[in-house]
């Protein structure tokens, strides 16, 4: 899931609430590297001055940065296998069930 200036996985808890662990803790280091990009990729649209302004210059630009995010989803379910349950937050807000 998408968050500035966050990691894009986020862990939920058992009693409830949420973790938002590095990605070099949960999977391996070329898919948490590309974590990390698209994630950087999303917090570059921000623009401080102006945080209630559009975020992305148009919908091309949104519909990739999503389909990259989707893609690396896919890549961290496959890789988790079933130790863990995999959702992604697409852009309209519901979630994905992956695995």
């Amino acid at each position: 899931m998408l968050d500035w200036r966050a990691f894009p996985l986020w862990v939920e808890q058992e009693g409830g609430g949420v973790d938002n662990p590095d990605p070099h803790t949960l999977v391996s280091s070329p898919l948490a590297d590309e974590l990390d990009q698209w994630s950087l990729d999303y917090d570059a649209y921000w623009d401080p001055e102006d945080p209630r302004g559009p975020v992305f210059p148009d919908d091309g630009a949104e519909a990739a940065l999503y389909a990259r995010g989707r893609a690396l989803a896919d890549r961290v379910a496959a890789e988790v296998g079933d130790r863990w349950a995999v959702r992604f937050r697409q852009a309209d807000g519901d979630w994905v069930q992956l695995s």
